[in-house]
């Protein structure tokens, strides 16, 4: 399943240092010269195609796409934040040419398109690419290195990729291609989990929790920096999802795995719920040492 061990993807330095441990055994390192999180050694490229083979697979297509529903309709995800940005720009979504990376069966691309835009896709996984074109929608298969290629490079005024970072062997490399395809003045949205809550909850970080075709974990700042190598010094990074003091503390209770049980059993009674209720309402979130506010994804943007 794994290759042998890696310099980082992003600088090229050979030197890391042990990070944190996945919930499959997989060790993610940090980069001694630049401070980039990813893993080490990495899946190989048969391990990855075969995770990526199955994804969209499956009998219950209407289950399907109600949960990609659900991620597209977060009022504080990437979807909603990007699509409020593209509206607010001058024109809107009207008339303006749109690629979406790793668009899946397309629920963005049907957005815009139902915005006036003009829309374009690419997908690695043939299942997805196939519920996308039963939509309507022009999206291609294939890997998205392949995109100048199959595209025609700085023509579009919107390019989106959510999600998509954290699989590419190469990020910074992968941001160049993003770029290339926009138009002069357009405009490219990334998303990725957040890899800065691993300073508040260790191995329980939901981004080291699931996801073992993940290659990469971004902060904040290793985020902007990858911008930064990739030529694009001025991209904005914010956090999504953000977490309440009481959303913050339980999950920290909820890491440690005594504490953990505890909180189950006692749940079940009334006094006990009332107090921890009061208890979660008082504490006050725990600031991790990087700086990163406690949200679940990342999401930047970046003009041409």
């Amino acid at each position: 399943m794994a290759v042998t061990t890696i310099p980082c993807p992003v600088c090229g330095d050979p030197l890391f240092r042990p990070a944190a441990a996945r919930f499959d055994g997989g060790r993610v390192v940090t980069c001694s010269g630049c401070g980039h999180a990813y893993l080490n050694p990495a899946l190989s490229d048969e391990a990855l195609g075969a995770i990526y083979g199955a994804y969209y697979s499956t009998d219950d297509v209407p289950a399907l796409m109600r949960t990609i529903e659900g991620w597209y309709g977060e009022t504080d995800g990437p979807y909603q934040r990007a699509l409020r940005i593209a509206g607010e720009s001058a024109g809107g979504l009207q008339g303006k040419r749109v690629l979406e990376m790793g668009c899946g069966p397309g629920r963005l691309l049907q957005a815009c398109r139902d915005a006036g835009a003009e829309v374009r896709g690419l997908d690695l996984n043939a299942d997805a690419v196939r519920l996308a074109r039963a939509a309507g929608l022009d999206v291609v298969q294939g890997a998205v290195e392949d995109a100048p290629v199959i595209f025609s490079p700085n023509r579009f005024d919107f390019v989106f990729a959510f999600e998509i970072i954290e699989h590419v062997r190469r990020p910074a490399d992968f941001l160049k291609v993003c770029a290339g395809m926009l138009a002069p003045g357009g405009h490219l949205f990334v998303s990725t989990p957040n890899f800065g809550l691993f300073a508040v909850l260790g191995n329980a970080a939901p981004a080291l929790r699931r996801w073992a075709e993940h290659l990469h974990y971004f902060t904040p700042e290793t985020l902007k920096a990858c911008f930064a190598r990739a030529g694009l010094p001025g991209a904005e990074v914010e956090v999504l999802g953000v977490w309440t003091p009481g959303e913050l503390k339980k999950r920290q209770i909820m890491s440690f795995r005594p504490a953990a049980a505890a909180w189950l059993f006692l749940r079940r009674f009334g006094a006990f719920r009332s107090l921890r209720d009061v208890y979660l309402k008082k504490t006050a979130a725990v600031t991790p040492r990087s700086g990163t506010p406690p949200g679940t994804t990342l999401f930047a943007s970046v003009v041409r």
